[in-house]
């Protein structure tokens, strides 16, 4: 369900309004019986914006978003959904997951004009997060006869295996400078201060102690001041550069960049232009990472991570763009980034690095001596919306590579190597005996190269040799080396609208991978499947109906 508000506050004053409130549960859809997922989805937010224009004091605009969301999931299998902490790698493991999360953003912008050639932009803002996750395992135990036959099955006891509790929140204020010197020259000056606020505790299962111990407990606060400079000189009306310095400050850890970048754009005439540019960007880890506790063979606990020092990366561009018609632009771009004190594991055998990152988080000992690169090509063709339709091709090629202390390049989880995506729009206008109504069809198709994944033990004829007693399963020495499934998704999307006088109804159906493409993405240990390897596959259809009325 779907309420949204909009409209001036009064006629001949430029201030306006703008409210939006949703709600969703996916439990209602399963219960009809058109898409199964084991558990109950639900979530609501609200947003607003303000915008209150004065004669002498600038204009004023205030918004906010806020959110709830939650689900509860039982009984799932491998192929269900992906939980934080341990891998699933079992048919024989069932989970149980419950996580809840809620998000707050408020905020207020104010733009001054000091004169027809400069301005002055203030901004305040306050965002906070936070999620509950709790996963829950149950194992059946196999047993075999001298045949080498299922004898029986034993259930373990359910065992708690993450518990997580995640609030972060930030305070920010930022004001920045414009002016525009002369018809070659602008210049900009701005900097923001920003206060995190981070409560943890995370909880996860040890094979060691035989329940859960603790990883994460910190409450701290994190301030930072970033600055910049930019400047922009046309030499010619078809020649200009945007040259400047960015500068972060992370007080409490006594960490300060200085970044340059550089960006240049050349019009060769009305219809072509090229463009290049350079920059250099640093980027903080995860939170978590720098609090991470390690468990020592004495059982004290010690926190490694805690000087981790900054991500940081070169970033190369290159590009050129083609006007063939008002409405039909094609670009063709390519970049290469280069990634150093990429933290990786403080191991020589391993091949984590905080850039693989995803639900499953890792808390080891890291060390800012990894490396990574980036590199690609991508292509576009648009035609922006005009005569009643519209479309867009892009396509990406790239290669994404990283190195830990084991000193060998890899795929990232990330390298798909390619990613093409279709998108095209037509209406149909003046339709019925009144030639009020409109049809409108929108498709999206998606190609893209497989998910990687660390795949299965297996011997040196290939059958799988996983040791479940020992909870050894993967082969860490091959992580993403290959890919399963490339993915195939296309989305259609059909809008029929009745204009009447004093409203607008529509029927809107959105048909999510259509064709019901599950390609697989990754693999896990099943006993009753052909070679004991079951498979994860992508979603499948999702239908979403919607009914609307515009007054």
């Amino acid at each position: 369900m779907e309420l949204t508000l909009e409209g001036p506050f009064k006629k001949g004053y430029a201030g306006s309004y703008l409210f939006n409130y949703r709600y969703s549960s996916i439990s209602l859809i399963n219960d009809i019986g058109l898409i199964n997922v084991p558990g109950v989805v639900n979530y609501q937010d609200a947003t607003f914006k303000v915008v209150l224009p004065t004669k002498r004091s600038g204009t004023f605009s205030f918004y906010g978003l806020g959110g709830l969301s939650g689900f509860s999931m039982d009984n799932m299998g491998p192929k269900d959904l992906s939980t934080p902490g341990r891998t699933t790698s079992s048919a024989l493991i069932s989970k149980d997951f419950h996580k809840s999360n809620y998000l707050a953003n408020l905020g207020m912008n104010h733009v001054l004009s000091l004169n027809e050639k400069s301005f002055i932009k203030t901004s305040l803002n306050f965002s906070g997060t936070g999620a509950d996750d709790d996963v829950f395992e149950t194992d059946t135990l196999r047993t075999y006869n001298n045949l080498g036959e299922s004898a029986r099955d034993s259930v373990s006891p359910r065992m708690h295996t993450i518990q997580s509790r995640i609030a972060n929140s930030a305070m920010r204020a930022s004001i920045s400078y414009s002016n525009k010197i002369n018809s070659k020259n602008k210049i900009q000056i701005g900097s923001k201060y920003t206060l995190y606020n981070f409560d943890y505790y995370q909880n996860a299962w040890s094979d060691k102690e035989a329940s859960l111990f603790n990883v994460n407990d910190f409450k701290n606060n994190l301030s930072s001041i970033s600055n910049f400079i930019s400047w922009k000189h046309s030499f010619t009306e078809n020649l200009s550069m945007v040259a400047g310095l960015h500068n972060m400050n992370l007080l409490s850890r006594n960490v300060s960049t200085i970044e340059p970048r550089l960006s240049v754009n050349w019009k060769i005439d009305n219809t072509n232009s090229v463009h290049l540019g350079y920059g250099m960007h640093s980027t903080t880890e995860s939170i978590h990472n720098y609090f991470t506790k390690i468990q020592q063979d004495d059982g004290s606990f010690t926190e490694p991570n805690k000087n981790l020092g900054l991500l940081k990366a070169h970033h190369y561009v290159v590009g050129y763009e083609k006007r063939f018609t008002e409405n039909l632009i094609g670009k063709v771009e390519a970049y290469y980034q280069y990634l150093y004190n990429l933290p990786v594991e403080n191991d020589i055998t391993s091949n984590y690095a905080t850039i693989n990152e995803g639900i499953d988080y890792k808390y080891v000992e890291l060390v800012n001596k990894g490396k990574g690169k980036n590199y690609g090509v991508e292509i576009s063709l648009e035609r922006f919306f005009d005569k009643n339709f519209y479309f867009l091709i892009n396509s990406s090629l790239f290669d994404s590579k990283y190195k830990t202390l084991e000193g060998v390049w890899r795929n990232t989880r990330y390298n798909k190597n390619y990613i093409v995506n279709i998108l095209f729009g037509k209406e149909f206008k003046n339709l019925g005996k009144k030639h009020n109504q409109t049809l409108a069809l929108n498709t999206k198709a998606l190609f893209e190269g497989g998910e990687r994944y660390i795949p299965l033990l297996r011997d040196a004829q290939g059958n799988v040799a996983v040791e479940p007693e020992n909870d050894r399963y993967f082969d860490y020495s091959k992580a993403y080396d290959n890919k399963l499934d490339n993915i195939f998704l296309l989305n259609l999307s059909v809008s029929y609208k009745f204009n009447r006088p004093k409203a607008t109804h529509e029927i809107f159906l959105d048909l999510m991978n259509v064709t019901n493409s599950k390609g697989r993405i990754s693999e896990y240990y099943d006993v009753n499947k052909p070679g004991k390897v079951g498979y994860i596959n992508q979603f499948g259809s999702f239908p979403n109906l919607m009914y609307r009325i515009y007054f």
